[in-house]
């Protein structure tokens, strides 16, 4: 009898220690699929625009990588190539018809005359205005306001000098529409906050925990390359982007990578894609101004 109580009570404890390691097992599993899931935002989950932002923007300081000026206009060709890729607009050579003052019209060719889809919901509202992002909002609405068709290269130079509207003085804005949406997408991320200067400026820094993820694309997208992975196409837009804009230095900052070539994504990307890119080139060199 003693021995069958005995044998119980060794039944109990190896039934009680495979519990507690099956649990621990789960929360091993539970940390891993957390990690993994934090590696996903990390590594390029907030767009085009949104790696730019952080590519270009000090992580330390909140300072701009590059000029205001050309921050902006790369931003909002970002925010282009994130529609273009959802299938929301498109980059094309066209033909717009200009009324003229003797009211003939004449034929005249616009390249690369940006599109916005006006597809419309049931109820009769344009389902792109119901995109969840604030800045995608904001460009398609601008491109569908302007009844004529306008050159991606004319856009990008627009939408990167409107100012962002006057609010309270205590309220924390960069300064420019483009940026501060694009800014508010990381800032509602979780992987970034905005906080005031030492000179009265609103400057732009990494969430805690975010600080690695903020650099991380300035050598994964270039390590990529180096060893002939297959890069997606928003990371082969941002680096022809960072390359055609005079910005290439800054995405390989490590000595390792400081001979890729960024530019050997830009034939990899499909034609509406070349063709923003090389708009938002000529974009920039229309200032003939320097990128840094």
């Amino acid at each position: 009898m003693v021995r069958r109580v005995r044998w119980r009570d060794e039944v109990s404890e190896l039934e009680d220690a495979y519990e507690r390691e099956r649990r621990l097992l789960d929360e091993l599993a539970a940390s891993i699929a957390s990690y993994r899931l934090g590696s996903r935002r990390i590594y390029g989950q907030w767009g085009v625009a949104g790696e730019l932002l952080r590519i270009l923007t000090n992580p330390f300081d909140g300072r701009h990588e590059a000029r205001s000026q050309t921050l902006r206009m790369a931003l909002v060709a970002g925010v282009l190539a994130e529609l273009v890729l959802a299938g929301w607009a498109t980059c094309m050579d066209a033909s717009a018809a200009d009324p003229v003052p003797s009211g003939r019209r004449w034929q005249r060719r616009v390249p690369g005359a940006v599109f916005v889809d006006t597809r419309r919901d049931t109820d009769g509202v344009l389902a792109v205005t119901r995109r969840p992002d604030a800045a995608h909002r904001w460009v398609a609405e601008s491109v569908l306001r302007q009844p004529q068709p306008r050159t991606a290269r004319d856009w990008i130079v627009d939408l990167a000098e409107r100012k962002s509207p006057r609010l309270e003085r205590s309220d924390l804005r960069l300064g420019f529409e483009i940026e501060d949406l694009v800014a508010d997408r990381l800032v509602r991320a979780g992987v970034a906050r905005r906080e005031r200067g030492p000179r009265g400026q609103t400057r732009l820094l990494p969430a805690d925990g975010h600080l690695t993820g903020a650099l991380n694309a300035t050598v994964r997208i270039p390590r990529m390359i180096a060893q002939g992975a297959t890069l997606s196409t928003e990371d082969a837009v941002i680096a022809a982007l960072m390359d055609r804009v005079g910005l290439s230095r800054r995405i390989r900052r490590d000595t390792t990578y400081r001979t890729v070539s960024l530019a050997s994504t830009l034939p990899l990307l499909p034609a509406d894609l070349r063709r923003l890119v090389q708009h938002a080139y000529a974009a920039f060199a229309r200032d003939a101004a320097t990128a840094i």
